[in-house]
């Protein structure tokens, strides 16, 4: 969970790169549908869209009442 937490601090702070550590340690401990969705939203302010929509999608499958980012809501 702290890593989770650092995670969020990181990506509010507009530091991507260090959100985007933060978050793999996370998912490496617990993969939740919260951090697949952090982990897109930093995949997507990086520029890699594509990989944002896919940890979007993965989030979705962990919990089918996480709500997709319009990009990706087709």
């Amino acid at each position: 969970m702290a890593l989770y937490e650092d995670a969020q601090t990181q990506y509010y702070a507009k530091n991507y790169d260090g959100s985007l550590d933060a978050i793999d340690a996370s998912l490496a401990i617990l993969p939740t549908s919260e951090a697949y969705a952090l982990k897109g939203s930093v995949l997507f302010m990086l520029g890699n869209v594509e990989a944002a929509q896919q940890n979007w999608k993965k989030a979705k499958e962990l919990d089918p009442d996480f709500v997709l980012p319009t990009i990706i809501n087709k």
